[in-house]
């Protein structure tokens, strides 16, 4: 746990959800492991924040305004920079069409909301630590 803490510190991880309520909660629950945190807004808001701060992860909210989550992820996995970037997928919703979009789109992980905050913390160091452990 250790190695995993010690790869995750210091890492960018981009929030993009339209609540400012839940980019706060994950925000101070992410906190914790030493990572920078960057917020988004909006679906264009992500974007511009992909290209200006190149994250080492994005949780991301399904139901993002202009354009949606999963547009965005498709636009992601086109991208050759963006394609291998690792996901988190938020939603109210746990509808499969969605849920089973995100996963062929390879999502690293899709939480339905209110989120567990412990669940949010372990797979984003997972996700983290697996990416910076390909770089």
């Amino acid at each position: 746990m250790t190695h995993t803490k010690d790869m995750v510190k210091g890492a960018k991880v981009l929030i993009g959800d339209d609540s400012a309520l839940a980019r706060n909660l994950y925000s101070k629950s992410l906190e914790s492991l030493g990572v920078e945190i960057i917020e988004a807004i909006s679906g264009n808001g992500v974007i511009r924040a992909l290209n200006q701060h190149k994250p080492d992860l994005l949780i991301l909210d399904i139901s993002m305004p202009y354009p949606d989550g999963l547009t965005i992820l498709r636009k992601m996995r086109e991208d050759e920079e963006f394609a291998e970037l690792p996901v988190i997928m938020c939603s109210v919703e746990n509808g499969p069409m969605e849920r089973a979009e995100a996963e062929i789109l390879g999502v690293s992980g899709f939480l339905t909301k209110p989120l567990n905050m412990k669940l949010l913390r372990e797979m984003a160091a997972e996700a983290i630590a697996t990416r910076k452990s390909r770089l």
